[in-house]
């Protein structure tokens, strides 16, 4: 009597080297039921072969099987994910009615980049631009030209340097002992120093500033002394004889820990879009309905407008999340609103404050204004006091489960920006801790995800590479004023042309960008640049409703207007 099983062996050549491995995870209980501690690692078991992988699992003959390979760095008997099949599919077998039978795969093509699976990750950044040097009060006679400069974290289990450049970008491995040209005031290139570590250890970073006769100086920090996931700090680099500073550097840093849901598994991907048509986004829902030309009918952000949207096929809505006091995700374009109050004289008055600062409860019981309401009396196209029916400030949560799942989510990650004139945004210069403003967020998604599409996108660099690192299913778009001076130029160099945005996607494994709509006009060799690094582009802006079909014709791939 045959056996109701096959032996299956499924085989990879790859070339690895001796730290990494090559392992797979499926959906069936012998496949390890899509979870990372349950995965097989193929082994090589013949000399003469050493670039072959294999195992052999018995599966039920008749049945379908579905899967995945990951590829993978073995650190302290733990896997370090470092690309893994990320089709929205996932491969699949249907078992022969055979005893034996051998399934040759090829992997590296259609992948993505790994996540931070329980590591966390220091992130050093060094550049210079005339509104924020690297170098200041210098005492040193050496031109900064002639300085170089090393950066060490211990203790860490791997490094890496990623050098960024117009369109290009560069990633080196183990460097430890790698050094670096300072980046000119006026230069359009950013360097990063990545650490890996476990985040029950305190790293002490050390960056030592040399010229060609040796040691200038250091600057050290360790990430126990810092007061957020992400900021800038000014260091004194200490002369090494006569303990004295010589100069200042204002380094730029974040810390992103990995994030843990136990429906965060390999089964799901939405990494890799395949679309043939341009894909339309809903502005905050219907559009604009205070600060626009042409005013939506429908409050702004609000479940009636996501509503009106999601009544087409294939709709998608984009929407801006940020915190309340108490933490909770909620769905609201602007960082601060106004309380409506009273002044002694017993007229109205309107009190803007940071929501960051309500709670929940006041936010959905307190009666708000827009900010605009200040000085704009305009007549707006709704009833602003309709806090019955269709109030402000919708809980992520409540968007999640009232808009229809076939509609997708565009989720900007509402975090102040920092521009070239020092200025953050609303003047919120200390704000949620970045770690805890995404964790929240990602809770809620990945509580209500379940099939919809969704994709995040930010104006803000190291959130657009947190939201990335911390989850493996979801794409980020990387938000960009662009080339032209409509809108004020940001302070991180990542960011404050199209050319560097793409640089900085394609280093970190993001979608693609999004750009402001004027670019597409004056500089339209963009879109060819982003397909060409394998990204994909979109555009947001008052004018794109009206031009929908130059879009399509120039090959954009997101649209973002007001419907």
């Amino acid at each position: 009597m045959s056996s109701k099983k096959c032996n299956v062996t499924f085989e990879i050549e790859k070339e690895l080297e001796p730290h990494q491995v090559i392992g797979m995870v499926g959906a069936t209980k012998a496949l390890g039921c899509w979870t990372m501690k349950n995965a097989i690692i193929l082994k090589n078991s013949t000399e003469t072969e050493k670039n072959k992988f294999s195992t052999t699992v018995r599966l039920e003959k008749g049945k379908t099987h579905f899967y995945r390979y990951f590829q993978a760095n073995v650190v302290c008997k733990e896997f370090v994910v470092t690309s893994w099949d990320a089709l929205e599919d996932p491969r699949m077998l249907v078992i022969p009615d055979m005893e034996n039978h051998v399934v040759s795969d090829v992997y590296g093509k259609n992948c993505s980049c790994g996540w931070l699976t329980g590591q966390s990750e220091l992130r050093i950044y060094l550049s210079s631009c005339a509104e924020k040097p690297l170098l200041r009060k210098s005492t040193l006679a050496t031109d900064t030209s002639q300085l170089k400069m090393k950066v060490s974290a211990n203790p860490v289990f791997s490094s890496k340097l990623v050098k960024l450049l117009p369109c290009d970008s560069e990633v080196s491995e183990n460097t430890i002992s790698t050094c670096v040209e300072i980046p000119e005031n006026e230069g359009d290139n950013h360097i990063s120093f990545v650490f890996q570590y476990w985040k029950s250890r305190t790293v002490t970073a050390l960056l030592t500033v040399l010229n060609d006769e040796g040691v200038v100086g250091t600057a050290t920090f360790s990430t126990c002394s810092l007061d957020n996931s992400k900021g800038t700090l000014c260091l004194p680099v200490i002369k090494e004889k006569g303990k004295t500073a010589v100069a200042e550097i204002s380094v730029a840093y974040s810390v992103i820990h990995s994030f843990s849901h136990k429906d965060m598994d390999l089964a799901k991907s939405q990494n890799i879009w395949d679309r043939s048509r341009m894909l339309l986004v809903g502005h905050r829902g219907c559009g604009n309905s205070f600060t626009a030309d042409n005013l939506s009918n429908y409050r702004e952000n609000s479940i009636e407008s996501f509503t009106k949207v999601s009544d087409k096929d294939g709709a998608f809505i984009e929407f801006d999340v940020h915190l309340t006091k108490d933490s909770v995700p909620i769905v609201y374009h602007d960082l601060t609103t106004c309380l409506q109050t009273l002044k002694k004289d017993g007229s109205p008055g309107l009190a803007e404050v940071p929501v960051y600062q309500l709670l929940l409860e006041e936010v959905q019981t307190i009666r708000t204004k827009h900010r605009s309401r200040r000085i704009n009396r305009r007549s707006l196209a709704f009833d602003e006091d309709d806090f019955e029916v269709n109030p402000p400030f919708p809980t992520l949560a409540e968007v999640f489960e009232e808009v229809s799942e076939n509609t997708g989510f565009n989720i900007e990650l509402k975090y102040p920006s920092f521009n070239v004139n020092g200025r953050y945004e609303d003047g919120l210069c200390d704000y949620i801790d970045a770690n805890h403003f995404l964790d929240k967020i990602l809770q809620v998604v990945f509580d209500y995800g379940e099939d919809r599409e969704v994709f995040f996108s930010s104006f803000d660099v190291d959130m657009c590479i947190m939201a990335r690192k911390k989850q493996n299913r979801y794409p980020v778009f990387l938000l960009t004023n662009g080339n032209t001076t409509h809108y004020t130029k940001m302070m991180d160099l990542r960011e404050r042309t199209n050319e560097m945005a793409l640089a900085t996607a394609k280093a970190e494994g993001l979608a693609g960008i999004n750009s402001l709509e004027l670019d597409l006009y004056e500089f339209p060799d963009i879109v060819e640049k982003v397909h060409k690094a394998g990204l994909m582009m979109a555009f947001y802006g008052d004018g794109v409703a009206n031009n929908l079909p130059l879009f399509d014709e120039k090959n954009v791939d997101v649209a973002i207007y007001d419907r």
